[in-house]
């Protein structure tokens, strides 16, 4: 599993312990100076080689489980971890709540109304 591939193959943690950033789609960008920053870190400097390798390997045209696990881990990897506040508001979100106000704005998760909107013919 993900948790197994992120211990022993990178001997890495999402910085979260049960939520993190997650990228959707395959396509994310990172501001040079987040990969430079990181890349200065030893921890993480060893994760980007250990991740190196792995995406170098010739492989068959199928993608393998290794580069499944690691399009899951680059939101988690690249991006600030989030704080105590984000974190306690994704939970209120999660638990029920629907949405919240912060600063003015809300925040929740987007909803399908309950009732199945047709098309007219």
């Amino acid at each position: 599993n993900l948790k197994d591939f992120h211990t022993r193959a990178l001997n890495w943690t999402f910085p979260n312990q049960d939520v993190t950033n997650v990228c959707y789609g395959g396509t994310f960008g990172v501001a040079a100076s987040r990969l430079i920053t990181l890349s200065n870190q030893p921890r993480e400097r060893k994760v980007f080689a250990l991740l190196e390798d792995l995406l170098t390997r010739k492989s068959s045209s199928n993608m393998t489980i290794e580069e499944h696990f690691v399009e899951r881990t680059w939101g988690g990897l690249l991006s600030y971890p989030l704080t105590g506040e984000q974190t306690e508001m994704i939970r209120k979100i999660h638990n029920g709540k629907g949405r919240m106000k912060s600063q003015g704005s809300i925040m929740g998760a987007l909803k399908a109304p309950k009732k199945k909107i047709t098309c007219p013919p």
